[in-house]
């Protein structure tokens, strides 16, 4: 088969604590990057010769622009961490894919290598991002998933809201699984995030789990909506049936809404405006009867917050 052409984009703690194996993967970039194959059967070999012919055009000599050229891992500034994306998010600062892919680039195009300590190559990056075909996530522990934590969607959904917004079009997202070595799974990003929410966010057992734990389990529940959001927002992998599932078993569910007022107010408030960011901003096309009991219970839950504010204000006083 070919040698494909990849692009990795490693974490800060990955650049700190392995600084020679990122010189390493860069030398092997450059090794089969000089091997003289046919373009059909190194991907990677065909892209540095084109990309070497745009260099010299610029004005570098032979070895400047192979070096540019092979450039292909790349991360956070020097000392940061992080893609920025799920601040971005977080604080509702972005309009349409655009937004996100450039705080994306901008957090991630600091190019790590041989003689190449976190410099900012923004426009190389964009080059290899406008003809990435496929972005890829492994995961060796099935302890976490895609919707555990801000990280993934941040990451992978970041570099696929990326790619989405320089080439114009989603590539081909997939996300491994090799917890058992013997029986590695690959699904698409799409299908993961079904498999996850059918058998965790969905699932009555986890979330009578959590409901054991009071405050901190009311709060997990609300980060887990927080982070099927982000995905949806950067990899659109969440569909309306999810999003009406997911808002009868956590949102509608009387028992849940009733725990949920009691223990941790700000978790259910913070459920119901999500879900209603997503009404809005066209990610769930939601019945108009879902809209309002959604708006109800957000105003509901806003009361609620006020009030345990005003009893703890009045519970601390002098």
């Amino acid at each position: 088969r070919p040698r494909l052409d990849v692009t990795p984009r490693i974490s800060g703690i990955f650049r700190d604590a392995f600084p020679n194996v990122v010189e390493l993967i860069d030398k092997g970039v450059q090794m089969a990057a000089a091997l003289h194959e046919k373009p059909a059967m190194n991907f990677l070999r065909a892209h540095v010769l084109d990309d070497m012919a745009a260099y010299k055009q610029d004005g570098m000599n032979q070895d400047e622009a192979f070096r540019q050229a092979t450039l292909r891992l790349f991360g956070a500034p020097p000392g940061a961490y992080g893609a920025g994306v799920a601040a971005l998010i977080e604080a509702k600062n972005w309009k349409d894919i655009h937004d996100i892919g450039d705080v994306f680039v901008g957090w991630s195009s600091y190019a790590y290598g041989k003689g190449v300590q976190g410099i900012k190559q923004e426009s190389t990056y964009r080059r290899l991002l406008g003809r990435m075909d496929v972005t890829v996530k492994n995961e060796d522990s099935r302890e976490y998933d895609m919707m555990s934590c801000t990280d993934f969607y941040s990451f992978h959904g970041g570099l696929i809201a990326a790619v989405r917004s320089v080439r114009g079009q989603a590539p081909e997202s997939f996300s491994g699984d090799s917890s058992d070595p013997e029986r590695v799974k690959i699904r698409t990003a799409a299908e993961e995030a079904k498999h996850v929410f059918r058998s965790r966010l969905l699932n009555p057992k986890w979330i009578k789990g959590l409901m054991r734990h009071g405050y901190k389990g009311a709060g997990d529940i609300s980060k887990a909506v927080d982070v099927a959001f982000g995905w949806d927002a950067t990899a659109d992998v969440v569909d309306d049936f999810m999003y009406e599932r997911l808002a009868k078993r956590v949102a509608f569910d009387p028992e849940v809404r009733e725990w949920m007022s009691r223990v941790n107010p700000t978790a259910l408030h913070n459920i119901a405006e999500k879900l209603l960011e997503a009404i809005t901003r066209g990610m769930w096309n939601a019945e108009e009867q879902t809209h309002q009991e959604l708006m109800q219970l957000y105003l509901e839950a806003e009361g609620d917050v006020e009030q345990a504010t005003d009893s703890y204000a009045v519970e601390d006083s002098p």
